[in-house]
């Protein structure tokens, strides 16, 4: 569906609250299929991901390897919030398959990261009933917002990680 899944896991939130859906059989449902998606980006960017990256970007940028070394030190803690704060997703799923993290370790963390994000959006859903619509915006932009923070953090921890690197270096 072209709707973004967040909104449409509040809507089926709310819905369930009137008796639409069932709750929980929309839960373990949208974890999985979420799960599934995941799955199959993982063994795509695990057969590509060399041809992509590495031969075009990685030789070059150092940048690149600071973030290979970062994403190695947080790799659970990394798929379990990029299935909660979506616009990590794709490259953790990039970075899981380039890395050829377990697979077994990357479903676990995944599982464990949709279920809180399904369970977390049907819940306001059925929290704000009616209102999901209106409450999906605020929702969103507080979303965003996080994204923002944790890319910055990210960013500048990476950067951190150059310029000791220099100093030692010297």
């Amino acid at each position: 569906m072209p709707i973004p899944i967040n909104i449409l896991l509040m809507a089926v939130g709310a819905l369930s609250l009137e008796g639409n859906f069932n709750f929980y059989l929309a839960l373990v449902t949208g974890s999985i299929a979420n799960l599934l998606g995941d799955v199959a980006a993982l063994f795509i960017f695990r057969r590509y991901g060399h041809a992509i990256l590495r031969d075009k970007f990685v030789q070059k940028y150092s940048f690149f390897i600071r973030l290979e070394r970062f994403f190695e030190r947080h790799v659970n803690i990394s798929i379990f919030v990029s299935r909660i704060i979506g616009i990590f997703g794709t490259p953790v799923n990039f970075l899981s398959g380039y890395l050829k993290i377990s697979i077994t370790r990357f479903v676990i963390f995944d599982y464990i990261g949709n279920f809180v994000f399904v369970y977390l959006f049907l819940s306001i859903g059925a929290l704000v009933g009616d209102r999901w619509l209106a409450a999906s915006d605020f929702v969103n932009a507080a979303m965003n917002v996080i994204a923002v923070i944790l890319l910055v953090s990210i960013i500048t921890l990476l950067y951190k990680t150059r310029n000791n690197n220099h100093t030692i270096k010297a």
